[in-house]
């Protein structure tokens, strides 16, 4: 709502535009749990297309359409709505890795 705002003030008053990098600054900050739901909605995912594949089969098909459309829809989102957050190196995704791997056990046995 509030970067809408911004951009609505700015298009009513044209003596208040400014460059790009002046306009990023104006944007949200990412936060400190930034990607942390995008991964666990990705492991939610995994886990009913996993866990249910037997029962409907058509499951890995409707969760790559949905993945396709959520690629370009977080994409106008980390462009438009987030400011760009500080680079920080890691070894690999964490402990979503031993969550995956609990979850993939776990369908193979139920399914």
């Amino acid at each position: 709502m509030k970067n809408w705002w911004v951009s609505r003030n700015a298009r009513h008053h044209p003596e208040k535009l400014y460059c790009r990098w002046e306009q990023d600054h104006d944007l949200q900050d990412m936060g400190q749990l930034g990607l942390f739901y995008e991964y666990l909605e990705m492991v939610i995912q995994f886990g009913f297309v996993t866990l249910f594949v037997a029962s409907f089969p058509l499951a890995p098909v409707l969760a790559l359409l949905n993945n396709i459309i959520e690629i370009r829809v977080d994409a106008w989102k980390f462009i438009t709505q987030f400011k760009r957050p500080v680079a920080a190196k890691a070894h690999s995704i964490g402990i979503w890795h031993q969550i995956l791997n609990g979850v993939a056990i776990f369908s193979v046995v139920t399914n």
